[in-house]
Order: structure tokens, then sequence, then C-alpha cells
């Protein structure tokens, strides 16, 4: 679908009524009588509906005047709909669109747009929707109002106006103080927010999570909070929108006087800073299994961690079991590690391996079954990090991010000889046109898992259909993606 815009632009270029047009009589003298110290500065239809705007300086009314049972009715009469200043530009178009837009220039010769529309319909006018387009970064923001429920799609553009990827649908966001602006004839412009940094977070946490004070945070994807309890207790509050509900989750208390960095967090994310750490900071991430945990520290040193690996600055994986509880329902804050060396203590690496073909070139089977001639479920790198489940006889039984088969043990390195064992796992990059990224499966059935729009590490190649991956900056992120869809990068 071409973005819509360019096509408003140009049926406002159409010759719209000039105010010297003559109004219906009984429409004229309702809207002198509503608002006799205005002056009629708009008239965007001169029939029936009558649409016009009635001005006072810099401020203005919107009003709609309709026919019915034979008598001219004032059914909008709105001074919250329109911005003060400058009015916008109108279209009436097909007898049931009303659009109105606000250009803005941004210098270079770009111009972004913020465009309104309500319809009317048999029942009366609909509520107001808005496209933000900003034309710097060719992408449209479009803001639907559902009783109180605001939801934000997302699309970017080529030079030509087609879209380029796939839109990006976020889940709805309540925001309860909306829930009046059922039509054009409540609507509030200046309510309205135009992004997910607009939205009101008290408003959103009363519906997610009520009897939260809202301390700070963020929207994307999920949402997530700093928040204090009835009590006083501080926490941290997670919500995901998982199965077309919210889930809530709250974390075991934080230390008073904890704050988080809400600017550079994302609603799948939110960087807290403890009380001991001054300019360090924790970071708290939405799982794919829909939990809660630290996933980064920063503090004396930097390195990223999750249940199963740890990460340094040069993003080279130690892969073990922690010792701790990272999940935020269970986590003891005090007990978070400050270094690298202090994190690796932390790991039990005694039921784990990493696939050690003596040819780096070859890639280990996972097989059904401990047999030789059993199905092949993937070809997997060196350097993959294997969950040793059981050991029978010349294999193993390995978990390979959640994929259970058999490896031969004897193309295995286990415990500190893992650390010898030279990755040879490439990292290949989404394709540039799949700017929604990439489709993530479960499985090589095609179940849909989700998506991906970072570096992947290649762990195992499936068939000639799938590569089995995991996140380059988060392991956490693994599934199955098609090999058409990734490209090994320009670099």
């Amino acid at each position: 679908m071409k973005r819509l815009i360019p096509l408003i632009l140009l049926l406002l270029s159409l010759n719209l009524p000039a105010l010297a047009e003559e109004l219906p009589q009984g429409a004229a003298a309702l809207l002198e009588a509503a608002h006799p110290e205005h002056t009629l500065t708009k008239i965007v239809s001169a029939s029936d509906p009558v649409i016009a705007v009635m001005s006072r300086d810099d401020s203005h009314v919107l009003c709609v005047a309709e026919r019915k049972g034979g008598a001219w009715s004032l059914t909008v009469n709105n001074p919250a709909a329109l911005r003060r200043g400058d009015l916008p530009s109108f279209l009436w178009e097909g007898g049931m669109s009303l659009y109105w837009q606000y250009h803005e220039a941004q210098g270079e010769g770009y111009v972004n747009t913020d465009a309104y529309h309500a319809t009317l319909t048999p029942d009366g006018w609909s509520a107001v929707d808005l496209v933000v387009y900003d034309a710097l970064n060719s992408s449209e923001t479009t803001v639907v109002n559902y009783g109180g429920d605001i939801c934000f799609t997302c699309a970017d553009y080529d030079a030509e106006g087609n879209p380029v990827g796939t839109e990006t649908q976020y889940p709805p966001y309540p925001q309860k103080a909306l829930a009046d602006q059922s039509s054009l004839a409540d609507f509030d412009i200046s309510r309205l927010p135009h992004s997910r940094t607009e939205l009101d977070l008290q408003q959103l946490a009363d519906a997610l999570c009520p009897g939260y004070r809202v301390v700070d945070g963020a929207a994307g994807m999920a949402a997530s909070f700093l928040a204090d309890k009835a009590d006083g207790t501080r926490v941290f509050v997670g919500c995901a929108w998982q199965d077309g509900r919210w889930r809530v989750t709250e974390s075991r208390p934080l230390p008073q006087g904890t704050s988080c960095d809400a600017f550079h967090s994302g609603g799948e994310n939110l960087l807290l800073h403890l009380p001991q750490d001054g300019d360090g900071y924790v970071t708290v991430s939405l799982q794919q299994d829909g939990s809660w945990q630290v996933s980064f520290i920063g503090r004396e040193e930097w390195f990223g961690l999750g249940p199963r690996w740890i990460a340094d600055e040069e993003n080279r994986y130690c892969y073990g079991s922690f010792r701790i509880p990272l999940d935020v329902t269970q986590i003891d804050w005090s007990a978070l590690p400050s270094t690298r060396a202090e994190a690796f203590a932390l790991m039990d690496r005694s039921c784990w391996a990493a696939v050690n073909n003596p040819d780096p070139a070859d890639r280990l089977h996972l097989r059904e079954k401990a047999d030789r001639s059993a199905r092949s479920m993937g070809k997997y790198y060196n350097g993959t990090p294997v969950l040793v489940l059981e050991e029978k006889g010349e294999w193993v039984k390995a978990d390979i991010f959640g994929v259970t088969g058999w490896m031969m043990k004897k193309y295995l390195a286990f415990g500190e000889d893992m650390d010898s064992v030279v990755s040879a796992r490439p990292f290949m990059e989404v394709k540039t046109e799949l700017t929604g990224g990439a489709a993530l499966y479960r499985n090589t059935r095609g179940e849909a898992k989700g998506t991906v729009s970072e570096s992947v590490a290649i762990l195992g190649i499936v068939g000639e259909e799938y590569y089995h991956v995991a996140g380059y900056f988060d392991p956490g992120v693994h599934g199955y993606v098609k090999q058409e869809d990734l490209w090994p990068g320009n670099g």
C-alpha cells in the first residue's frame, strides 16, 4: 500500500469552497449564534454537512452543521480540535472523510506532516486518528484511539513512497483519560500522543497494574516501570503483551533509592541505577519465554549475561549455568557481580561442552537417536555451546538452545577445554530489505516465534532451508531463520 500522505497532499491542492461562497442560511445562523465574537475563516464544505472554522485571534473552533429532520443542527462545536496559530490544510473527501494537516519544515527540503482524520458514518462522527509522517526518515506512524486503547503502527518507505519491509504493530496501550474522545465532537488535539514516548505512564500502570506509583519507565513492544507500591516498596514492573493480553511481572524489592534511565531504555528493557552503583547500572530485559531478567551489568566492568552465558566487551561468550537467579522475581539484587571475574565465578560449567571438530570446516550432526544412521536435526559449527543432559557410551544427549538430540562425545570439548576451542560460527545479517526483521521460528515446521533484526550467530545448518541461530548481542534470542533471509553483510 502506498503511503497516504502524498495522496492527501494532492487532493488538498484542489479548490475548496471560498469564504465568499454562500452558506445555507440556517447553518450560517447557527454558526453566528454560537460564536458571535468569532469570524468565519474557513469553509471546508458548504453543503450538508457544513464544515467550517470560526476564529478569534489565534484560536479556532471546528464546527459541523447537519440538517436533521428538516432543521439545521450544530453536531460538532469543538474548540479543542485545532491547534492555535495558523490554520491547517483541509480536505472533505467523498462526503464522509475529513482530513486536516499541519506541516513543519525540518530543513534541507524536508517537511514533516501531522495528518488528522475523522469519518462521518450513519451513527455520527468517528474518533480521530493521526498519521505522523517523518520526511527525513521516510517513515509513518499511525495512531488510533480505540476507546482509550492507543495503538501505534509504524512503517518505512522508499524514495518513491513504496513500503519497505513489514509494518510494525505495537500492542494496545491503555490510556483511560482518552476514552472520552470517542468522536470528532470530543477530540482534543493536544491530548492525542504522537509516539510511544508521549504516553502517560501512570495511566498505563493504573490499567495494567493498579496500585503502583510510577517513578519512570518506557513503552515499546512491552512496557517497563520503576514503581513504588502502596507501602513504599520500590520494584521493577514489566508488562508483556502475550497471547492477546498483558502479563505483568513484579520484581523482588529493589534497594530504596534505586533510579532508572528511561531515556536510554525501551519498553522491553529498563536501565536501573542501584544506590551502590554510582554511575553503574544493570539492565532488565524481557526474554523470549516472557520472563524479565538482568541481561547486562555496567559497573567496574561491563558485560552481558543470561542464565547460561556471559559476554565480554568483544562479544566473546562463556557458557555455563548461573548459580544465582537472574529472573527479577527471584533475584537477590545485592548478589549481582560487578566484574567479569566475579560473574565467571558464579557459573557452573560442569555439564557444558562445546562442539570441537578436529577440522574446523566440519560440522557436527545433532541426531534424533544415539546412532550414526539416525536422522540429522542439523549440523553444528565448532564453538557451539552444548548443555549435556545425559551420557550414553560414545554419545551425549545435548541441549542446544532448547533443541535436544544426540552428539558424538569425542567431538566435544568439556569444562575449561571449551575456552581453547576457536569458534567457527559465522555471523550473518538480516537482509537490508527486511526492515521489519526476519521471521524467527520455533522449529523447522515454520511455527512463528517472533522476528529478529540484529546480527545472528549461525549455530548450525538445518537442511536446505533453515539456519539455527542465536542473537549476536543477545543469545537469549534464538530459533530458526530461513537461509534466504540472511546474508554475510558487506564487512
